[in-house]
């Protein structure tokens, strides 16, 4: 089921309408959907893209990039990512320490352990805002690439992987490695995608390049591609 599908189905239950030149009108799903999402303003859409929710930073992950040679060598020459891996290697072994500590000595905590414990979320914090300085890159390359229609995980690695690589830094090998090691939510990247795209979409229609539902017929996210 297509978003406007779905809200059309809302609209059978819930009739929406607006007010504009002194009448009240019923909205269409369309109109909905465009209030919804490309009624984002700029900041809020902005910060979307510095969300910690489109970063996944765990024992496990950061524990799968430090068992990447090839990778740490790539990153540590990126200027984003650089002190990410000492970074990492503090807070793979901060966390198994914690977690060894709370086991020995059932759940208590001492002033020691606290200390380590918040140096722990503070590096946490510092790789997850060098992880989002590299995703703020991508809606330069999303205005800049010509595909629109297809997943942008397709495009990064198969459709426009020179550009990706001029823009950001990353090579596209070393992109899909960090996709494979689950640093990326996959599920909230769809969504700030989505609302970067109706935005852009929007903003064209206002522009009088034509009507958004002219523009936009299929939508590529993160992994997939949905129809509106």
């Amino acid at each position: 089921m297509t978003p406007s599908e779905a809200i059309g189905q809302l609209l059978n239950y819930l009739p929406i309408y607006g007010f504009a030149g002194g009448a009240m009108s019923q909205l269409e799903a369309s109109t909905v959907l465009d209030w919804a999402t490309a009624g984002i303003g700029a900041t809020a859409l902005a910060q979307r893209w510095n969300s910690p929710l489109l970063v996944e930073v765990n024992e496990r992950t950061l524990a799968s990039v430090l068992a990447q040679p090839g990778l740490l060598e790539t990153l540590d020459q990126i200027e984003d990512f650089r002190a990410l891996v000492s970074y990492a290697e503090q807070v793979v072994t901060s966390t198994k320490l914690l977690k060894k500590a709370k086991r020995e000595r059932s759940g208590e905590s001492d002033p020691d352990l606290k200390n380590l414990q918040s140096e722990t979320a503070k590096q946490r914090k510092e790789i997850r805002e060098k992880l989002q300085k590299f995703l703020a890159k991508i809606p330069v390359f999303m205005y800049a690439t010509d595909f629109r229609e297809e997943a942008l995980k397709h495009v990064i690695e198969s459709l426009d992987s020179s550009l990706f690589e001029r823009v950001t830094g990353l090579t596209v090998d070393d992109f899909k490695l960090l996709n494979e090691l689950g640093l990326f939510n996959a599920q909230h990247m769809n969504a700030a995608i989505y609302q970067f795209k109706s935005f852009e979409t929007a903003s064209l229609h206002y522009a009088d390049a034509g009507a958004p539902e002219d523009l936009l017929r299929k939508v590529g996210l993160w992994d997939r591609s949905i129809d509106v």
